[in-house]
């Protein structure tokens, strides 16, 4: 999970990790590449506004170097237009943010 604010990251961290999902938490896009590049991640999850290199622009180094994990954008507005033209699995906002990336979850399994 890719996300800047300590809130989102305790909040959804603890949830996933009650249900058995193994989280990685990275506070920018940077620190996420880093860890994509040597870790084995089967989905990511990001914010777009972050310091240091945004949400978007992680996909975008992540399309560069064919890096296909499925992405949850996860944001607090409903601004799709910033990631159209990146594949992503869903796009989670206010309200019922935890929920929906559960159902977009859900979609991987079989």
């Amino acid at each position: 999970m890719v996300s800047d604010l300590k809130r989102i990251n305790d909040s959804i961290g603890n949830d996933f990790s009650q249900n058995g999902y193994n989280i990685i938490v990275a506070e920018n896009g940077l620190i996420a590449l880093e860890k994509i590049r040597t870790l084995d991640i089967d989905i990511i999850i990001t914010r777009l506004n972050m310091p240091s290199m945004d949400g978007l622009e992680l996909l975008m180094n992540l399309k560069d170097l064919n890096i296909d994990s499925p992405v949850i954008i996860l944001e607090e507005d409903n601004n799709k237009q910033r990631a159209t033209y990146v594949k992503v699995l869903g796009y989670c906002c206010k309200p019922n943010i935890k929920k929906k990336m559960i159902e977009a979850i859900n979609m991987l399994s079989p």
